[in-house]
């Protein structure tokens, strides 16, 4: 009988405890929450932050940042929060008339990530124009060059601790962090680009002007900064013969790149393809498969090393 009542005693220990655990493990919802647009804006604060804050990215970065709408959700959302990051009026064209729908006495604190970077003015696109389309008077991929991402790292730390003072040392010490890994991947990429004896590269999209001059590469673009336009039959008749006098063989395109864009540049130019990542959108699987900003950083200076040998 005693043996039997130890057994009980112990079934209802054991279940109390799975129970405790179970509580235990259930996310507390934080003091503090940070609204990002895209993906650099989102790593970034959340690499700063830690635990200390939830950083929440605008559409779960599902959309297209370039196409994006905000929705009155989204509106809410950014209200209800501390800071909201961003990274210029150049990249997210809907944030200034997104700001003048809040309220005139809203309390959260806007940080633009790019604000003190001297943006470099984007070549004409030339393109029908088409009601509701937007376009871009200069070129806002500063985050792909480590060392222009690192001052919009400083501007978002900040912002951090303008709303969050009593947690600076906290927020400083990931900063530092974060400054030496972008410290290394600068050096990474100027000890790669300095041994290729080639210099010059295509793109399918002008999104690495930043990271070219950084590194006294060149970039050729078949189309401007929007990447989903066609390239026409004269621009991919100029880059082939762009091609042979550079001896190039590879261009490089988009991940998700419109399969019907990638196959007209391929057989007009009949060159190899390969890819170089902008981060603008990394999946949620991708991201809980470890992949980040600097992994993918990586793979794109292995791929520029390769095609320029």
């Amino acid at each position: 009988m005693k043996k039997k009542n130890l057994f009980y005693t112990f079934i209802i220990l054991m279940a109390t405890l799975f129970f405790l655990t179970a509580c235990g493990k259930k996310e507390e919802k934080k003091e503090m929450t940070i609204t990002t647009t895209f993906y650099p804006m989102y790593y970034f604060t959340k690499e700063i932050v830690g635990d200390k804050a939830d950083v929440i990215m605008l559409d779960g970065g599902k959309t297209e940042i370039h196409d994006y709408e905000p929705s009155a959700k989204d509106i809410a959302q950014i209200e209800n929060s501390k800071l909201f990051v961003y990274n210029s009026n150049d990249m997210e064209t809907f944030v200034p008339k997104l700001l003048t729908s809040l309220p005139k006495d809203h309390k959260v604190e806007i940080v633009e990530a790019a604000k003190g970077i001297p943006l470099h003015k984007a070549e004409a696109e030339h393109h029908e124009e088409h009601e509701g389309e937007h376009h871009h008077d200069a070129d806002p991929h500063v985050w792909l060059d480590p060392v222009l991402a690192k001052k919009e790292v400083k501007n978002i730390y900040d912002g951090v601790i303008k709303v969050d003072p009593k947690n600076k040392d906290y927020y400083e010490k990931n900063y530092q962090t974060l400054e030496k890994k972008l410290d290394q991947l600068n050096q990474d990429f100027a000890t790669s680009m300095k041994k290729c004896p080639n210099k010059t590269f295509i793109t399918q999209h002008a999104a690495f002007y930043y990271l070219a001059h950084q590194y006294g590469l060149t970039q050729e673009a078949i189309s401007g900064i929007d990447s989903t336009l066609e390239p026409s039959p004269k621009k991919l008749a100029e880059i082939q013969k762009y091609m042979q006098k550079h001896d190039i063989h590879t261009i490089f395109v988009e991940s998700g790149l419109n399969p019907k864009i990638a196959k007209s540049i391929q057989e007009a130019t009949k060159a190899k393809l390969a890819t170089l990542n902008t981060l603008e959108q990394v999946s949620t699987k991708d991201q809980k498969d470890g992949i980040d900003y600097f992994s993918i950083m990586q793979e794109n200076r292995k791929a520029l090393e390769k095609a320029l040998q």
